[in-house]
């Protein structure tokens, strides 16, 4: 570990300028995981991870899988007995629980691929566990805490990736404290407006949203500027003028639940499909 190599008081003074260079080069690449608050859980390991294998907004399992996937497991395991209670910050906090949800939806596809869909993964979301900060969670239980953390940023929602083709597009970048807004706004104007998860039609005043939005949309419409607030600098301007004054209707947008994977997998023939 980097932490272990710095504290260790058997260094050169030659070593340590050697060092000071490396570790400077290497918090100024891109993507990377840099300037984490005391005692904040260092997710380099997982940043490192998103920008090899991930390619705007869809992930190469395969090559993940092959190269990367115990580099995962390790990740994931560290953060078994992190405890969230040593640091007081909510956005190191956002961080951390939001990195291991996408890194576990990743895992869960990896020790499954290939599927053509997340569906395909027996109790992805709400039945398989794992200890994350010393607590036995499910996926939905992590996001479950993370709406209980930021309830004053439902936004949280739009970072987490599903791993499908209609869900929110995985960055190739992990959260830390000091990109977390940042990057959550990078997710946004993914989500919503690049992918055009967020469309108004005028002619029947009606508003199409994701499940994500439309499930936190009791938190949106406590701003004083409801749904609008967050996404001012975002969202098209027919958008907002639909939202300040034609109260539109609001209506699911259900997403692609097919992979994201870069390629598609070449799933195994179980023989329901062959030439009769």
């Amino acid at each position: 570990m980097v932490a272990e190599v710095i504290h260790n008081r058997t260094l050169a003074s030659g070593s340590r300028g050697a060092l000071c260079l490396i570790l400077g080069a290497a918090l100024l690449a891109p993507g990377s995981v840099s300037a984490l608050e005391r005692g904040e859980f260092d997710s380099s390991s997982f940043d490192a991870q998103l920008v090899r294998h991930v390619h705007d907004g869809k992930v190469d399992y395969a090559a993940w899988k092959d190269g990367d996937r115990e580099a995962l497991l390790a990740y994931l395991d560290a953060a078994k007995d992190y405890d969230l209670t040593g640091i007081m910050g909510k956005e190191p906090k956002a961080a951390f629980l939001i990195n291991v949800y996408n890194a576990w939806v990743v895992l869960q596809i990896l020790d499954h691929f290939p599927v053509a869909s997340v569906d395909e993964i027996p109790g992805m979301f709400d039945q398989n566990t794992r200890v994350i900060a010393g607590e036995e969670m499910t996926l939905d239980g992590l996001e479950e805490k993370l709406d209980f953390l930021l309830p004053h940023k439902p936004q949280f929602a739009l970072a987490l990736a599903h791993g499908t083709r209609g869900g929110p597009k995985l960055e190739p970048q992990a959260f830390a404290s000091e990109n977390f807004d940042k990057l959550l706004g990078r997710y946004a104007q993914s989500y919503l407006v690049d992918e055009k998860q967020v469309q108004y039609r005028p002619k029947n005043n009606q508003l199409l949203l994701p499940p994500e939005i439309l499930k936190y949309m009791h938190r949106y419409q406590s701003f004083p500027s409801g749904l609008a607030e967050p996404f001012s600098n975002i969202l098209p301007l027919e958008v907002l003028v639909a939202l300040n004054a034609h109260q539109p209707e609001y209506i699911i947008q259900e997403p692609d639940r097919s992979l994201n994977t870069l390629d598609e997998p070449e799933l195994k023939d179980t023989g329901e499909n062959r030439d009769k």
